[in-house]
């Protein structure tokens, strides 16, 4: 997918369009998750945390043990705030995947975000 060039952690990225590429992605193919887990992962990287809490709720309801789309919404909802959202999807992603790093990592915010101390 050309999504996925879009999608590259650098300097380079383009996540708008990478977006725009999804979106196309998903009117042939509504249903697919993982186009609407890196939807997902893409708004969240410009900042539209509650669009990727949408995007990742849709890929979760397709396929419940994504453990990737777990951590991904567990952080967006870190970053919004919702605290005990972020821990319940970040420990089920930890019980999937126990040594998931960025889960741990996530995890590991939320103390320091809810004294506001964190990023």
């Amino acid at each position: 997918m050309r999504c996925h060039a879009k999608l590259k952690l650098d300097d380079f990225a383009d996540f708008a369009g990478a977006i725009a590429d999804l979106d196309l992605a998903l009117q042939l193919e509504p249903k697919d998750a993982f186009a609407l887990e890196n939807r997902g992962l893409a708004k969240g990287l410009l900042g539209d945390f509650a669009g990727a809490i949408a995007d990742l709720d849709d890929a979760l309801q397709l396929v419940p043990t994504n453990a990737a789309a777990l951590t991904m919404r567990g952080d967006a909802k870190r970053r919004i705030g919702d605290f005990s959202g972020a821990i319940a999807d970040l420990d089920v992603a930890l019980q999937l995947e126990p040594e998931n790093a960025f889960a741990l990592w996530s995890r590991s915010m939320i103390s320091s975000d809810s004294t506001g101390s964190g990023s």
